[in-house]
C-alpha cells in the first residue's frame, strides 16, 4: 500500500525540484483529491445515463411500431456505454506512482486525448449509424422525395451536429472541473518557477 493514491497525494511536491511550503502542498493535495473524486463521480453518472437513454429509445420505437429501429438504437447506445466504460477506466487509472503535479498533468492530457478520440469517432460513425437507422426506419415503405432530401441532409450534417452536441455537453458537465484542473496546474507551475 506504499504506492496508494493517498500516499502520492501526501507526497505531492516533495520532489527535490518542486519544494514548496507544507501548507500550500496540503492545499493542492486536497484540491486535487476533491477534483479527482468529482470527475470520477460525474463520469460514472454520465456514462450510466446512456443505459437509461437506450431503454427509453427502445420503448419509444416499440411504441411507434418500429421494433427493429428500437433494438438498433438501444444496441448503438449500449455499445457507446461499453466504449465509454473502457475509456473511463483508462482515464481514471493513471500512473499513481507519480506526485500530485505529474498525476494532474497526466489526467489533463488523458482528458484532452479522450475528447479528441470521441470527436473523431462522432465525425466518422454518426453518419454511418444514422444512415443505417434511416434505412431501418423506412425500409418497408416508400419514401417521399422530401423525406429523402431531409434525411440525407441530416445525415450529411450529423457529424457537425454530433460534435457540437458532444462539446456542449462536455462543457456543461465537465467545464468547471477542467477549468479547475487547468487552474491548479497553472498555479503549481507558477509556484515551482
Amino acid at each position: 500500500m506504499e504506492k496508494s493514491i493517498e500516499n502520492i497525494w501526501k507526497q505531492g511536491f516533495m520532489d527535490e525540484k518542486l519544494i514548496i511550503p507544507s501548507r500550500i502542498n496540503d492545499l493542492y493535495n486536497k484540491k486535487s483529491k476533491l477534483l479527482f473524486d468529482n470527475l470520477n463521480k460525474t463520469t460514472k453518472w454520465d456514462n450510466l445515463s446512456l443505459i437509461l437513454i437506450a431503454l427509453l429509445s427502445l420503448i419509444f420505437f416499440i411504441f411507434i411500431g418500429k421494433n427493429l429501429v428500437g433494438v438498433y438504437s438501444m444496441s448503438v447506445l449500449l455499445t457507446l456505454f461499453y466504449i465509454n466504460k473502457k475509456h473511463l477506466k483508462k482515464l481514471l487509472i493513471i500512473n499513481r506512482n507519480d506526485n500530485c503535479y505529474t498525476y494532474l498533468t497526466t489526467l489533463r492530457d488523458g482528458i484532452k486525448s479522450t475528447i479528441k478520440y470521441y470527436t473523431i469517432l462522432l465525425a466518422i460513425a454518426s453518419p454511418i449509424v444514422l444512415c443505417l437507422g434511416f434505412w431501418l426506419y423506412y425500409h418497408d415503405q416508400e419514401i417521399a422525395q422530401e423525406t429523402l432530401i431531409v434525411g440525407l441532409t441530416v445525415i450529411v450534417l450529423m457529424p457537425i451536429i454530433s460534435i457540437i452536441g458532444y462539446r456542449l455537453s462536455n462543457k456543461i458537465l465537465y467545464g468547471s472541473m477542467i477549468k479547475n484542473l487547468d487552474t491548479i496546474i497553472k498555479e503549481m507551475n507558477e509556484l515551482k518557477a
